[in-house]
């Protein structure tokens, strides 16, 4: 059932980034190997103590390299957050009918409280 998982996610690139596309086709594998390591030490007999040190340190090993792409990308998406500038602060908008006096006044009001500039629709049309 996973591994069909990991097949369909490959084909259809579920997710609308690729490095989702590609976080959730490394932890689906891992999951994969996590359970064929765990089906190893299913049966009768008890594992060696040498089998079971390799299984642990493989074990280890895959959980590591899990975390290092996880921190990567989390790194990587907040260094590109961390890079969007934003033109304007606050973005105020009203309907046309009635709300002009309002938000006007609250455009003045918010103008000399926030660090940045203040979006008006009626002011800003370009």
């Amino acid at each position: 059932t996973v591994t069909g998982y990991l097949f369909l996610a490959a084909r259809f690139e579920p997710w609308r980034t690729r490095e989702l596309n590609w976080l959730d086709w490394i932890s689906t594998a891992g999951l994969c190997i996590i359970l064929l390591i765990g089906s190893m030490s299913v049966g009768g007999d008890e594992p060696s103590a040498g089998a079971s040190i390799i299984l642990t340190v493989i074990f280890g090993m895959l959980m590591l390299v899990m975390a290092f792409f996880f921190c990567g990308y989390a790194y990587r998406r907040l260094l590109e957050i961390m890079k969007i500038k934003k033109r304007f602060s606050v973005f105020v908008s009203h309907h046309k009918g009635g709300g002009a006096c309002c938000a006007r006044f609250l455009k003045m009001a918010l103008s000399k409280r926030v660090n940045g500039t203040v979006f008006f629709d009626s002011d800003n049309l370009d």
